[in-house]
């Protein structure tokens, strides 16, 4: 009953309102959009995907800070646009939230202050619409390894950090989603 929409930029394909027509057409009423966010900042980006149907954003987040996130991202300058993207989707009471993070070796020792981040985000738009953030924590996989070795991090130096990023989403309100997948964490 879901259509996740995903691949490269979904944002930037000027055919997505009639993909998403198109999957109304055939009976699908609830859509999820994994994107960047960057476009979700321009003025009323947002507003048309929700009228379309997009009930769930999962953002590529993967630091609160600028510099590691041109860094990680491969990008220049997009940082402020992803957070006024987030602010948007948060203020707007229509959708489900959630911040994709993948763990790092770029990142990794600030992933509680991501969290703090996210919380007070979160916290400051709950406020006008009732909306709540969820972050989602992931490891490199295969292929993201042998493209790029050099972001690879070791899970005994990520650990201390990431329950430590858990602990501030438990006391923000955030829902850390469960680990699942090719990408996810190892339950023990």
């Amino acid at each position: 009953g879901t259509l996740v929409i995903s691949g490269g930029e979904p944002t930037v394909d000027p055919r997505l309102p009639e993909i998403i027509a198109s999957a109304r057409r055939r009976g699908i009423r609830r859509f999820v959009l994994q994107t960047n966010g960057v476009i979700l900042a321009r003025p009323g980006m947002l507003e048309r995907l929700l009228d379309l149907g997009v009930e769930g954003f999962d953002i590529s987040f993967h630091s609160h800070r600028p510099g590691p996130y041109d860094r990680i991202t491969g990008s220049r300058g997009n940082h402020p646009k992803v957070v006024e993207g987030l602010r948007k989707m948060l203020g707007s009471g229509r959708c489900r939230v959630t911040a994709c993070v993948l763990i790092n070796a770029w990142n990794y020792r600030e992933l509680p202050q991501l969290a703090g981040f996210l919380g007070k985000l979160s916290r400051e738009r709950r406020k006008e619409a009732g909306s709540r953030c969820e972050v989602s924590f992931a490891l490199m996989n295969g292929a993201g390894m042998n493209t790029a070795p050099h972001m690879a991090v070791d899970l005994k130096k990520v650990a201390p950090y990431l329950r430590q990023a858990l602990a501030r989403c438990r006391r923000a309100g955030i829902t850390a989603q469960r680990f699942t997948g090719e990408t996810a964490l190892p339950p023990c």
